[in-house]
């Protein structure tokens, strides 16, 4: 499973990806959803398989997408907030 979807489905979830990373290079606004609902999907979740996952996408979107400053510096903080949750 990736994300909760199931890889023996059919659903190729790395083509997929790839096809919503292209679509948000174009879309400012989809990009900043997409960012956000990343981030929203590695905080506190208890499956640490997904968790890790969802790491994974951020990171991924997050190389090849330049978010908005704004966006930029939430990324930060949840990055630092998880990297020392005290």
């Amino acid at each position: 499973k990736m994300m909760g979807i199931d890889r023996h489905s059919g659903f190729d979830v790395v083509s997929k990806f790839k096809k919503v990373l292209v679509l948000c290079q174009h879309e400012k606004l989809l990009r900043d959803e997409l960012l956000f609902q990343l981030i929203k999907q590695t905080t506190n979740n208890p499956n640490s398989v997904w968790n890790a996952r969802g790491w994974t996408l951020l990171y991924l979107a997050t190389k090849y997408l330049i978010p908005r400053s704004d966006t930029a510096k939430v990324l930060r903080c949840h990055a630092a907030a998880v990297a020392d949750p005290t």
